[in-house]
Parts: C-alpha cells; sequence; structure tokens
C-alpha cells in the first residue's frame, strides 16, 4: 500500500488498509500528543481514528501542534 503522507510517498508494505490510529502509531511512535490528521482534506477527530480507514493512494496531512511567541 502507497499513500501521500504530507505530500511524501509512503509505502506500508505489510498492508492493504489501515486506521489513522495505526497509521499515527506508526508514524510518529515516540508521542502522538498534538497531533491532527486530515484525510483527503477532511479532518478526523482523534475520538474517530480508530474506526477511519486510510486505503491505498490516500492524501493524508499529520499536523503536529506547536507553540511559540
Amino acid at each position: 500500500m502507497e499513500i501521500l503522507l504530507n505530500n511524501t510517498p509512503k509505502s506500508l508494505p505489510n498492508h492493504e488498509e489501515i486506521s489513522a490510529a495505526e497509521l499515527v502509531s506508526v508514524s510518529f511512535p515516540k508521542n502522538g500528543k498534538g497531533i491532527a490528521l486530515a484525510v483527503e482534506n477532511q479532518v478526523i477527530p482523534r475520538h474517530k481514528w480508530e474506526e477511519t480507514i486510510i486505503k491505498d493512494s490516500a492524501k493524508v496531512v499529520v499536523f503536529r501542534a506547536t507553540q511559540g511567541g
């Protein structure tokens, strides 16, 4: 399976589809806090990550909240 993650091709060879929650844990294994996710330009609320299935060729954007001044 190949997706476009933050405008970069990402291969997930052992998957035909993946949940949003699993994708975040695979892509950001150290800390999933402060992350927001959009699939095909639709922001997915965190409480729906487990049920949101990402399929081959999907366009996914992951953002991390930061603070600063």
